[in-house]
């Protein structure tokens, strides 16, 4: 009698433990896919973010254009995405460029650089697109002979690149 009570017992546990363990694995499914769409959001939030910094930019809308790049920007180096990010500040950049602030513009180049040098290949095409802002930038303050140099470096670095060429530099400005 004691083993029928006990296994009654077991057997009015079991489709209760079942049924735990059934909600349980629905609410970390449920939570997987709030993370996984959360992310999603995010990183399309991100690109519209870039997107649209740089329609505000080409409209002359600088400082409204410079908050959503570096937003992308933060958002881009956290998820090491390193070709957005870089399209992220070298907006912020020539926001400051176009504006005529080419100290601070000058000062955000150096930090991307910094960044940069810890974060990616300093003989890529990313990398140079930094060192050819910052000529332009040089050569708008009018400072020939540090701008002649980092010129001098970018093309060296295009040319030991074994890869087609990128032209895409060029075609901004």
């Amino acid at each position: 009698m004691l083993q029928s009570g006990t296994k009654s017992s077991h057997m009015k546990s079991h489709p209760a433990l079942c049924c735990s363990g059934f909600i349980l694995l629905v609410t970390l499914l449920a939570i997987w896919s709030c993370d996984s769409s959360s992310r999603k959001s995010s990183r399309k939030k991100s690109e519209s973010d870039l997107l649209f910094a740089e329609q505000l930019k080409n409209r002359g809308s600088y400082d409204s254009a410079i908050i959503y790049f570096r937003k992308a920007a933060d958002y881009h180096l956290k998820q090491n995405q390193y070709p957005e990010w870089t399209n992220s500040v070298t907006g912020v950049i020539d926001c400051f460029r176009v504006k005529g602030d080419l100290d601070t513009a000058l000062n955000l180049v150096d930090q991307a650089m910094r960044i940069a040098i810890t974060k990616m290949d300093t003989t890529d095409n990313l990398y140079n697109g930094l060192v050819h802002k910052k000529a332009l930038l040089y050569s708008d303050k009018r400072q020939f002979a540090e701008a002649s140099a980092l010129f001098n470096r970018n093309i060296t670095i295009y040319k030991a690149k074994s890869a087609i060429p990128d032209t895409a530099i060029s075609m901004k400005h």
